[in-house]
């Protein structure tokens, strides 16, 4: 099998949620935040005590789940949440909780710092927050590779599927900046925030569903189709073009990401037959 479905996604920017997220503003030259939002007020209760990264990551990838026609939480110790896996794409998400816990030492001594930020500085607390939530039991793996980590989460999650150790994996990409303290000091080249979850999985249960293949640059892919990609909008750009294909009819889009010196990740979609040519 080397195609897999995409079954849903959860999306959020500066612009908004959902659909409102992909409302981009014209002037990539300021650097936009994603505003506060209560988790509560979109319906996600207990994530009071999540850093704000997880909170938002956590959103959206319940989100995709809705979307994707998931019911959660998992059944604790059931066959679909040991088969569903997450992949976390993130390399700042951590400092924020970082920069609180060291200004908390300066002010009150390191023996009285609040022990609860400490949970929120590890870089795979996303990934924790979000299988206990939901109880996904399945691999849970953050992958911490600057801008390069969506798609490089993408590319692992493809092939837990195809080579059926899962049955369905979500991947989500966090681009977050790092406080102001750090900015200099963190090599990231996203110019706005954004929040990217998707729903994979290896079997076709529900139509019409995304088709989605990864091949490596040095496999044949149609240069008609093809078009580069930088790292950091990679996920939200597959996300476009998955808008192409449901809302607009095109048949199929290509997408092209270089990898630097791993190549390049090519990603094909479709809604055709089950046969790629």
């Amino acid at each position: 099998m080397d195609y897999v479905y995409l079954k849903g996604y959860g999306v959020i920017t500066p612009w908004g949620q959902d659909e409102q997220a992909f409302t981009f503003d014209t002037n990539h030259n300021v650097h936009k935040i994603i505003p506060e939002i209560n988790p509560a007020d979109n319906n996600w209760k207990g994530m009071k005590r999540f850093s704000r990264d997880a909170q938002l990551c956590c959103m959206a990838i319940g989100t995709a789940l809705r979307k994707s026609k998931i019911d959660t939480p998992f059944v604790k110790g059931s066959e679909e949440s040991v088969n569903t896996g997450i992949i976390i794409g993130t390399s700042l998400s951590n400092l924020s909780s970082i920069a609180e816990m060291q200004s908390e030492a300066v002010e009150y001594g390191v023996n009285n710092v609040n022990p609860s930020i400490f949970p929120n500085t590890v870089l795979n607390v996303i990934g924790g927050y979000a299988s206990i939530y939901f109880n996904i039991l399945g691999t849970n793996i953050t992958l911490s590779n600057g801008d390069l980590s969506g798609p490089k989460a993408l590319l692992y999650a493809t092939d837990l599927l195809k080579s059926e150790q899962l049955d369905r994996v979500i991947v989500c990409q966090c681009n977050i900046f790092p406080p102001d303290e750090y900015r200099n000091a963190c090599e990231y080249k996203h110019s706005f925030e954004s929040i990217v979850a998707i729903v994979l999985e290896r079997d076709k249960r529900q139509l019409p569903l995304t088709k989605v293949i990864v091949r490596n640059e040095h496999e044949n892919f149609d240069q008609n189709f093809s078009s580069g990609i930088k790292a950091e909008n990679f996920l939200m750009a597959a996300l476009i073009n998955e808008r192409k294909l449901t809302q607009y009819g095109v048949p199929k889009t290509q997408l092209r990401c270089d990898l630097g010196n791993e190549g390049a990740l090519i990603l094909t979609m479709d809604k055709g037959t089950n046969q790629y040519v």
